[in-house]
């Protein structure tokens, strides 16, 4: 579903939609939206590897592909919701976010979770 959804949005935007004399699109969220489903189809991806394989490198592959898609769905609901047009500008929003997920990343995948408890 997320792969066609891409496909779909793919050739809208870059095969019915005029393009830039540039050849860049008119709507500035292209890419990020395109780098959007790809990781969505990673992280559904090892997801579903993890739930028919339990072993100790699917489980780390599939939360940190799902601690990737939430922290990269917040800095894009951020810059959509707030229309951050400015390069700088988004760097700034997403460069705390960024490090908080790295940092919860590795925790995940450094610390030994105990689901005894």
């Amino acid at each position: 579903m997320h792969f066609l959804g891409l496909l779909s949005f793919y050739n809208f935007v870059y095969k019915k939609l005029p393009l830039r004399p540039d050849g860049r699109t008119h709507y500035e969220y292209t890419v990020l939206w395109l780098a959007f489903g790809i990781l969505s189809i990673s992280s559904w991806f090892w997801s579903a590897v993890f739930h028919s394989r339990d072993v100790n490198i699917t489980e780390k592959l599939d939360y940190s592909f799902a601690v990737a898609l939430l922290g990269y769905s917040l800095i894009l609901a951020i810059l959509r919701a707030f229309n951050v047009r400015d390069e700088a500008a988004r760097v700034m929003l997403a460069a705390p976010i960024i490090a908080f997920v790295t940092t919860h990343i590795l925790y995940l995948n450094f610390y030994q979770l105990d689901y005894n408890k």
